[in-house]
């Protein structure tokens, strides 16, 4: 059941992107100093890595986010067992701000 929910899962994502590009959305950060290069957050690599130690399984959605002055990334993630859990990650500091299982 597992290879099929991934299946079913790198298709939906390979159908988002197609949907984007051809609806001609751009990509391109903004220009300036970008958040990661500033020191405004941390890297990506360290975010997935107290992800993973919350709830471990594979991310499949990332997007880094500001709301109410606080900027965080925001996770989905797939448990072994198939469970989808949300979670919420201060981009600055690393804590866990939500963890919601699905």
């Amino acid at each position: 059941m597992r290879p099929v929910l991934l299946a079913f899962l790198t298709a939906a994502a390979l159908v988002a992107a197609c949907e984007r590009r051809s609806a001609g959305e751009d990509r391109r950060p903004p220009p300036g100093p970008q958040p990661v290069e500033s020191g405004r957050t941390l890297p990506l690599a360290r975010i997935l890595d107290i992800a993973a130690d919350s709830a471990p399984g594979e991310v499949v959605k990332v997007e880094l986010e500001e709301e109410h002055g606080v900027l965080a990334y925001e996770l989905e993630i797939i448990t072994g067992r198939g469970r989808l859990i949300e979670m919420r990650i201060d981009a600055r500091t690393g804590a866990v701000l939500k963890r919601e299982a699905d």
